[in-house]
């Protein structure tokens, strides 16, 4: 049986999990670079084993900085073919999701994902999607887990 692992809190409140072979970030925060200084260099030193990433974005989080888009891009340069799926979830609506949307858009015409990736406005789709390309996993156990990740501490 699988449980969810977080494995690191930022003083803000973003958490970084791992729920089997998904890893689960969430944002709260409103400086998204915060999180992001601390999260990047775990994924750039983190084992290469391949899995989904499923991100939940809080309505009030600004999106990422130009160095951290960078940052980004060449993080899947140099481990986009480890990643099975990536969702995200933009909780909230309006201006600020519209402006993380045509981020992630920026960002994929400089680096096109190897990987079937997808924006989501609620847990539910997101957690289908993953389960699309993850043998073995519900969507319902993802969508717990999610939840899970926006209410407990690290352990």
């Amino acid at each position: 049986m699988r449980s969810l692992n977080v494995v690191l809190q930022t003083p803000a409140g973003d958490r970084l999990a791992v729920y089997g072979e998904v890893a689960m970030i969430s944002y709260v925060a409103p400086a998204l670079d915060d999180a992001l200084a601390i999260f990047l260099p775990i994924f750039e030193a983190a084992p290469r084993k391949s899995g989904a990433v499923l991100m939940l974005v809080d309505s009030a989080c600004k999106p990422s900085s130009q160095e951290n888009r960078e940052r980004l891009r060449k993080l899947f340069e140099t481990r986009g073919s480890l990643v099975t799926a990536s969702a995200m979830v933009l909780l909230g609506n309006g201006f600020n999701v519209a402006t993380h949307i045509m981020g992630r858009a920026r960002l994929h015409q400089v680096q096109r994902p190897t990987y079937p990736s997808g924006i989501f406005s609620d847990v539910p789709s997101a957690a289908s999607f993953i389960v699309g390309y993850m043998s073995g996993y519900t969507t319902g156990e993802i969508e717990e887990a999610a939840e899970r990740l926006r209410d407990v501490a690290p352990r």
